[in-house]
């Protein structure tokens, strides 16, 4: 008899042990046969960049002229400059090396606007500094703006005022 149990008992196991291999001989080759799950392409997400304010409008419509090969425009009462730029990247792409400017002098802090791009003698360096007004604002010393390259993380590291600034950008020219 216990050789019979015995035999049995292999009979048993090895039965097991087919359908075991059976089973998984079926989902392999179930996995093999069905299409692959496509992964989903991850959101578009878009860049939301701080809004930078426009200039003021300086040049009135009525104060543009264009001829077929040239164009003249007035800025009464104020005086004209003109600007060309060096290529330190903090205002691009707005400004750089190729750009080309037409400036006012302004004659007081209303003529002065968050927006406007200004050419500005910094304090720190004694150097001309061509950037965007992000903020007018006042304290115990009085009217000042504060400046950032449009390229720029940071705003510039002083409180420009009026005295500091020469001139106000009214057009560019590419």
């Amino acid at each position: 008899m216990k050789s019979h149990n015995s035999e049995r008992t292999f009979l048993l196991m090895g039965m097991g042990i087919g359908i075991v291999l059976g089973a998984l001989v079926v989902v392999v080759l179930s996995s093999l046969l069905v299409a692959p799950v496509q992964e989903r392409p991850a959101p578009f997400r878009a860049i939301v960049l701080p809004d930078i304010a426009s200039p003021y409008d300086w040049v009135a419509e009525n104060n543009i002229l264009i001829n077929p090969h040239a164009v003249s425009f007035s800025v009464p009462g104020y005086e004209l400059g003109w600007a060309s730029f060096a290529d330190t990247h903090s205002m691009d792409p707005t400004l750089d090396a190729t750009a080309h400017a037409i400036q006012i002098m302004p004659h007081g802090t209303a003529d002065i606007h968050r927006g406007d791009i200004v050419t500005y003698r910094s304090s720190l360096s004694g150097q001309s500094v061509v950037h965007r007004v992000v903020a007018i604002a006042a304290d115990e010393s009085g009217w000042y703006v504060l400046m950032k390259g449009d390229n720029n993380p940071d705003l510039d590291p002083e409180k420009v005022r009026f005295n500091q600034i020469e001139r106000v950008v009214v057009a560019i020219i590419y």
